[in-house]
């Protein structure tokens, strides 16, 4: 397969490159990489079989920029292409919350100090500006994920903050993906979208 990997950031484009060349010897393919705006690509019309956004469209500054990016992203599938969007939510991160508040610990905030420009979405919302352009083949949620890794772990580490590169979450993201347990809890959900033309 050919692989393109599009970066507003030059720096995560760097990063990238590096660890491609990390990681060469695993590759089977090689994917090239690309300075662009996701809002407007310069690409033609029809030109990939698969589109995939973890956590892009939430870092654009605007629901009208979010929702010009999907019409982009359609733009550039192929008629019946994949679109794997994987993206924050509003209603996970509230429903995750819930799950916090009667353990004791302190709600997760919609914007954090280290990330000031989350625009996460509503679902209902998501799903009605998605309809025109997409079918929905399957929607998933990491909540086994999330439920350790938000609740669990802060829990058997406080009163000390919890830290992301701890083995609890590894072992959570092990868990999740031997046993796609799909709750629906956490702030991150995907997408498998079938493009409509």
């Amino acid at each position: 397969a050919e692989y393109l990997g599009v970066d507003f950031s030059t720096k995560m484009l760097e990063g990238a490159q590096s660890l491609m060349q990390q990681f060469a010897a695993e590759l089977k393919s090689v994917p090239t990489f690309q300075q662009a705006d996701v809002r407007s690509l310069k690409l033609p019309e029809a030109t990939f079989d698969c589109v995939l956004t973890e956590r892009c469209l939430l870092n654009l500054p605007s629901r009208d920029d979010q929702w010009q990016t999907i019409r982009e992203i359609h733009r550039v599938l192929k008629p019946g292409g994949t679109y794997l969007m994987v993206e924050g939510t509003e209603d996970g991160l509230q429903k995750l919350n819930r799950v916090r508040e009667p353990m004791g610990l302190e709600p997760i905030p919609t914007v954090a100090s280290d990330n000031v420009s989350a625009l996460k979405f509503h679902e209902a919302e998501l799903e009605r500006v998605l309809e025109p352009y997409f079918s929905i083949e399957k929607k998933h949620y990491f909540g086994l994920y999330y439920l350790i890794s938000r609740v669990v772990h802060p829990l058997l580490a406080a009163p000390a903050q919890p830290k992301f590169d701890a083995p609890i979450n590894a072992i959570a993201r092990k868990l999740s993906e031997t046993y796609p347990c799909d709750m629906n809890l956490g702030h991150v959900v995907g997408y498998k979208l079938i493009a409509k033309k």
